[in-house]
């Protein structure tokens, strides 16, 4: 495969994912009654900016081309993703489910009856959680399930461990074949604090209790963040009413901030923070680019990223530190 198809995918996934975020720093500005998220927002977004650098490369300078050699193995992989996308978008709209039941339910067929595909089917019912508003016909649908599976195959050896990959993967492709389109993305208000407290507090709980079934039990990411969003897809909803179908969204954005391995985030504590990041991403966006399969992931993987990009600039910053302290000893201990 050419190395220029390589790194069509590998930007094209940084690219949507800096600008996705930008969105949310629109959604910053002017926002007087959350003035201090507004604040955290910043300093998320520059962290998310430093580590993409960081990523990118070390990314690009580690670009292999012998490991990106398509097989038959490839296609299955894509068929596998567009396939899941159609029947999650047919459950979707169709059966009346809603996008985050369908989801999982075809996150959790796919973890238990196709084990080996299951990370492409889970890929592809992020696609097929679009609003038939955007993709108005199953045509539509296939062609952004089909250049996802094409970015998977592209990206698949990077970004490991990252939670919302999978989502960041499915949005990159609804959004190109919808930009194509010139469809009008759906739109909606930045909650109020009230609501805002509550979708933190249920950010949390779907980002913490994915990672204590995927990590602690083993259950794996993809089981794990099926069962928090089929949960919450139906409970909540009976519980709130129609806010619950939002908390019910942001729970289950979060699990794939959940879904991240030991090495990207080694705690819950860690995890919880990650949790709170994808809250304020996920309100702050509210407004901008809604009704696109794969938004949720989105949002997961760049919280993830500027949760990475903050403890490097910590500990870069206590590197610093430590130097300035050698130094200034050495020069006491010179003067003595």
């Amino acid at each position: 495969m050419s190395i220029m198809y390589l790194l069509l995918g590998f930007i094209l996934l940084n690219i949507t994912a800096i600008i996705f975020v930008s969105h949310s720093l629109v959604g910053v500005i002017g926002t007087q009654s959350l003035g201090l998220l507004s604040l955290v927002k910043f300093l998320i977004f520059f962290a998310l900016v430093y580590q993409k650098g960081i990523t990118i490369f070390n990314e690009f300078i580690s670009f292999n081309k012998s490991d990106f050699e398509i097989d038959i193995k490839d296609s299955i992989r894509v068929i596998s993703i567009v396939l899941s996308a159609l029947f999650t978008f047919y459950l979707n709209i169709n059966m009346g489910m809603g996008p985050i039941v369908a989801s999982a339910v075809v996150g959790l067929l796919g973890a238990i009856i196709i084990s080996k595909y299951e990370v492409e089917v889970f890929c592809g019912s992020f696609v097929g959680m679009a609003s038939n508003l955007i993709f108005i016909s199953y045509g539509q649908l296939f062609l952004a399930a089909f250049i996802s599976g094409l970015i998977f195959i592209l990206v698949d050896n990077y970004f490991s461990g990252i939670g919302g990959k999978l989502g960041a993967i499915a949005f990159t492709g609804s959004i190109l074949v919808g930009l194509f389109n010139r469809v009008e993305f759906l739109s909606g208000s930045i909650p109020d604090l009230n609501i805002s407290t509550l979708l933190i507090i249920y950010s949390i709980c779907g980002a913490v209790g994915t990672y204590v079934l995927s990590v602690r039990f083993n259950k794996g990411p993809v089981l794990s963040s099926a069962i928090v969003g089929l949960l919450a897809g139906i409970v909540l909803p009976l519980i709130y009413g129609d806010l619950g179908t939002q908390l019910a969204l942001m729970a289950f954005c979060a699990s794939f901030a959940g879904m991240s391995s030991k090495d990207i985030l080694d705690n819950e504590f860690l995890v919880l923070i990650s949790g709170i990041i994808t809250a304020l991403i996920f309100i702050f966006t509210t407004p901008y680019l809604g009704g696109l399969g794969g938004k949720l992931g989105m949002t997961a993987f760049v919280s993830v990223i500027s949760l990475r990009g903050s403890l490097s600039l910590i500990d870069l910053t206590r590197k610093e530190e430590f130097r300035g302290n050698r130094r200034s000893y050495n020069l006491a201990t010179e003067r003595d």
